[in-house]
C-alpha cells in the first residue's frame, strides 16, 4: 500500500489550511515556498502541517542569509566570495546587511516558535512572514544580478590579492 503524499493532495492540504487560516493564496505562496514539493519530499502529510510550512519559509530565509552573509563579510580563503565581495561598495554593503538584518529577525522568530509553537502563533508567522519576505526579495534581486554580472567581466590577477595587502 502506498501512503505518499501526491502534489494534489499537497495541494489540497494547503488550500484547506489556507481557507481556514486566511493563509495567503497556494499559487503566489508555493511559487515563493514550494511547499508542495516540500510535502512532496517530505512523503507523508505533516502531523502539523503549520508547522512544517513555518519550518519550510525558515529553510528558505536561511538559506538566503547565508548566501547574503558572504557579501557582508567573506571568508578569505574563498575566492568566490572575496570576488564576489569586491563587487559592492560599502554603501551597498550597509543595505546587504539591512537586509540580512530583516531575514535574520525572520529566521530567529521563526526558530523561536519551534519553543512556544502554538496553530495561531504558526497562522500569525505565515502571514506576516510571507509578506515580508516579499518585500525583502525584491530588494536583493538587484545585488544578486550584480555578482551574476560580475562573473561576465574578466578577472584581474590582483583581484587574487588578499584584502589590505
Amino acid at each position: 500500500m502506498n501512503n505518499r503524499i501526491t502534489a494534489t493532495e499537497a495541494k489540497e492540504l494547503y488550500t484547506t489550511l489556507a481557507t481556514k487560516h486566511k493563509l495567503p493564496e497556494f499559487a503566489s505562496f508555493d511559487s515563493e515556498f514550494e511547499i508542495v514539493d516540500a510535502i512532496q519530499r517530505y512523503a507523508f502529510a505533516p502531523e502539523y502541517p503549520l508547522r512544517f510550512i513555518r519550518r519550510s519559509m525558515l529553510d528558505k530565509f536561511y538559506s538566503w542569509t547565508n548566501y547574503f552573509h558572504g557579501y557582508i563579510q567573506p571568508s578569505q580563503q574563498s575566492i568566490i566570495l572575496m570576488q564576489e565581495y569586491g563587487q559592492f561598495t560599502d554603501a551597498e554593503r550597509k543595505q546587504i546587511l539591512d537586509h540580512v538584518r530583516q531575514l535574520m529577525i525572520l529566521t530567529r522568530t521563526g526558530a523561536t516558535l519551534d519553543l512556544l509553537s502554538t496553530q495561531e502563533q504558526d497562522v500569525e508567522f505565515i502571514i506576516n512572514a510571507f509578506s515580508e519576505w516579499l518585500k525583502v526579495k525584491d530588494k536583493l534581486q538587484v545585488f544578486v544580478k550584480k555578482t551574476a554580472e560580475s562573473w561576465k567581466k574578466p578577472i584581474k590577477e590582483d583581484d587574487f590579492e588578499p584584502a589590505g595587502m
